[in-house]
């Protein structure tokens, strides 16, 4: 029996003994152990070649347009690149986190993969379209050398990003806290109380402010207005200048804007569990863990 157990050469069908480590009729070498008794298989075509996507007719290895249809091949093919299962794997592409949103996907992920991505209820590759506070082209995400930054494209509403640190503002400057948003108004204008005659208008006595902070309501409208008391105010749930109890999102001290002694002014975010988010000028340059709000659409950054 054991006269009919053996290894067979893989290149010339020679039959072998067992132990045999070369072919006794052509010297190949025959493998050992858990090598397979055929000798080195051949690649398979599809490994050896590029099939083409438009005709299935096998395309060598090194060409640049298939021989019978003349369909190009793809560059990563050319170059052999290897490429990623989803964009999603690319530690270099920066990802936007859908953290809250009107009738999205929580924890949705929108990978900039491109040089720029234009965010929009109507336009673009990253879409809102039941958000009715998003504007038909809202924002676009583009990369600038090695920074991610984001341009407000004429929305009607603005984008507004999360202040980490205290942030310089303006008067007419708008922000963000919990659900409110709120205008910077000042330095406040002096009015005289005296008509014609001299008689004095009657009305509340009137307490020296620097500036003032309107809130404003859907529709552009003015809410409540607060002078600050001394050179700042703090906006809050409860027992700050500026009251909001009904809103469950607003920190019982949320924010405050002061004074600075040039005459501008600061905002500051007081470790509130929400955060505080101003409105940008036209452009902002993120960094990774920025928030920021588009519409109603509250999204984190995420830099590789």
């Amino acid at each position: 029996m054991s006269d009919y157990i053996g290894i067979v050469c893989g290149s010339c069908d020679a039959f072998n003994a067992m132990d045999a480590s070369t072919c006794s009729a052509c010297g190949a070498s025959l493998g050992s152990g858990a090598e397979s008794a055929r000798g080195v298989e051949e690649p398979m075509e599809q490994a050896r070649n590029f099939i083409c996507q438009e005709c299935s007719n096998s395309v060598p290895s090194g060409h640049k347009f298939c021989g019978a249809c003349g369909a190009a091949v793809p560059a990563s093919v050319q170059t052999s690149d290897t490429s990623f299962f989803s964009p999603i794997q690319d530690a270099g592409k920066a990802r936007l986190v859908l953290v809250r949103g009107e009738g999205g996907v929580e924890g949705l992920t929108y990978v900039v993969a491109a040089s720029e991505y234009v965010a929009g209820r109507d336009e673009g590759e990253i879409l809102f379209p039941d958000d009715r506070f998003v504007s038909a082209k809202h924002a676009t995400f583009r990369y600038e050398d090695t920074s991610l930054v984001v341009v407000d494209e004429g929305s009607e509403n603005g984008v507004f990003v999360r202040v980490t640190v205290p942030v310089k503002l303006h008067a007419g400057d708008v922000f963000l806290a919990g659900e409110q948003l709120f205008r910077l108004e000042g330095p406040l204008p002096e009015v005289s109380n005296v008509g014609p005659d001299g008689t004095l208008f009657y009305g509340s006595p009137v307490r020296p402010a620097s500036f003032r902070v309107v809130q404003i309501l859907e529709g552009g409208v003015p809410g409540m207005i607060t002078c600050a008391r001394g050179e700042s105010c703090i906006i809050g749930r409860e027992e700050a200048d500026l009251n909001f109890p009904l809103d469950i999102f607003m920190s019982r001290n949320h924010a405050r804007v002061s004074l600075n002694p040039d005459g501008s002014f600061k905002l500051e975010d007081l470790d509130s569990r929400n955060g505080t988010y101003v409105k940008i000028q036209g452009r902002r340059t993120l960094v990774d863990g920025d928030f920021l709000f588009i519409g109603r659409e509250l999204l984190r950054v995420e830099l590789g």
